[in-house]
């Protein structure tokens, strides 16, 4: 199977560590207030995705990992893990370039642990503040790095009023909720659709 993928796509993608079951655990709900209600009501929603990254083309990807890193694709487009592949609507080459640009610009740059007790935070509390402003200069995780170059580039939120406020799961939501605005170019199990080949 062959797909398309441009400069600037962006990709969030599945795993059945521990890690990420745990980040997905935390993502059900905004807040652990919610998540009891909704365990309560049998209304819980069940994350799909745990990590974000975005394509500097076919071959590299760029994402945030212990830091911020460039490397082959060859390992995202052979997963035996759920991933999406969706790209902005109607954006030029230029800014497909420039989202490549800010991203390089972020490369070697450190992982947002600050960013993760302040979403905990938020969770634990329901007061959105915490998620919202308290970071650390030039750290984030994967989800916040990836809506910062998007943020950067086309003033895109995905929804949120900060790029700190997005988790993988809330931006998988606003994605399929406005076709207009976003392109999935691919969804499924790589290795079962031999997308590498």
């Amino acid at each position: 199977m062959n797909i398309n993928i441009l400069p600037g796509d962006f990709a969030i993608v599945d795993s059945s560590r521990f890690g990420a079951k745990a980040v997905k655990y935390l993502m059900r709900s905004p807040t652990i207030w919610q998540d009891f209600y909704r365990m309560a009501t049998n209304t819980l929603e069940i994350p799909l995705h745990y990590h974000a990254l975005m394509f500097e083309n076919g071959d590299y990807i760029i994402e945030q990992q212990g830091k911020c890193i460039r490397r082959t694709s060859e390992k995202i487009l052979n997963t035996n893990n759920n991933l999406i592949i969706f790209r902005i609507k109607g954006i030029s080459q230029e800014d497909r370039q420039n989202l490549i640009t800010v991203a390089k610009a972020d490369l070697g740059k450190g992982y947002g642990v600050i960013s993760c007790l302040a979403k905990f935070l938020t969770w634990t509390t329901f007061i959105p503040y915490f998620a919202r402003y308290i970071k650390w200069d030039n750290t984030h995780i994967c989800i916040n790095r990836i809506c910062k170059w998007a943020y950067q580039v086309t003033d895109e939120l995905f929804g949120k009023k900060t790029y700190l406020e997005s988790t993988t799961w809330s931006l998988y939501k606003y994605v399929i909720a406005h076709p207009e605005k976003f392109e999935i170019v691919y969804s499924g199990n790589p290795r079962e659709d031999n997308l590498s080949a």
